[in-house]
């Protein structure tokens, strides 16, 4: 399945919502920085290379290929971060969900 990453995120009113680096944030780049971020305990969905490698995809790419499993091991590490609240996560779960729906 097609996943487009290039959309930023916006807030309620609107406005883009900026990331670490001062820069509007992006689906790919948000996704990017969950799935390399420490996970507590160290309990990754994924092997560490499996998740770099996607990780640079995402945050390289407008648009990628996942496959249903690994597309819900995602889901589920967005759902599960810790460094971002829930304007962040919930947006990208939403997109994710609009996009599946296509």
């Amino acid at each position: 399945m097609k996943i487009k990453l290039g959309e930023v995120l916006k807030a309620f009113d609107d406005t883009a919502i900026v990331g670490f680096d001062s820069k509007p944030l992006t689906v790919g780049k948000a996704i990017a920085n969950i799935l390399i971020a420490p996970r507590q305990g160290g309990a990754y969905e994924m092997d560490k290379i499996k998740l770099y490698i996607l990780a640079q995809k995402c945050y390289n790419d407008k648009e990628i290929d996942m496959d249903e499993s690994d597309l819900a091991k995602v889901k589920k590490m967005v759902e599960t971060d810790a460094n971002y609240g829930p304007l962040v996560t919930g947006k990208i779960l939403l997109i994710l969900e609009e996009q599946k729906a296509k």
